[in-house]
């Protein structure tokens, strides 16, 4: 039997465009405006949020294994949405500050946050996904 390849994908979450904070109330879940047809249940989606501080402050807030996907009609402030992947539980004990500093993350800031990529695969990144992993301490 072939083993199945977990796939690694990052969400952004943006206090400026959406006008709240990540909801940590229950289920975990992004909305996207993406197909995202390579997404498979137990992907692990990785979030993370940029509040509105000057200069933006950037948290690991999320980190889920897809297991559903929601579909319109959704309430008014989400209608440019398609659908919201979710997870059945946060695999995080926590939110994690993430520093500019970390090479990993200066990598995921420059080439997905700065350019507005907001749904994006992240297995071919290994070099992002172990800084993920060791600022969560999740082991997969």
């Amino acid at each position: 039997m072939l083993g199945v390849i977990l796939q690694h994908w990052y969400s952004y979450h943006s206090q400026k465009v959406m006008s709240y904070p990540y909801p940590k109330v229950g289920r975990s879940g992004m909305y996207s405006g993406k197909s995202l047809s390579k997404l498979c249940k137990d992907d692990v989606i990785w979030v993370v949020e940029g509040d509105l501080g000057k200069p933006t402050t950037f948290t690991l807030v999320d980190c889920f294994k897809y297991s559903d996907t929601e579909y319109p009609p959704f309430a008014p402030d989400y209608s440019k949405f398609n659908k919201r992947v979710l997870g059945d539980k946060s695999l995080l004990s926590g939110s994690y500050s993430l520093n500019l500093a970390d090479k990993w993350f200066a990598e995921l800031h420059s080439r997905f946050i700065r350019k507005r990529k907001f749904f994006n695969l992240l297995t071919p990144e290994p070099g992002i996904i172990e800084g993920l992993c060791h600022v969560s301490g999740i082991k997969f």
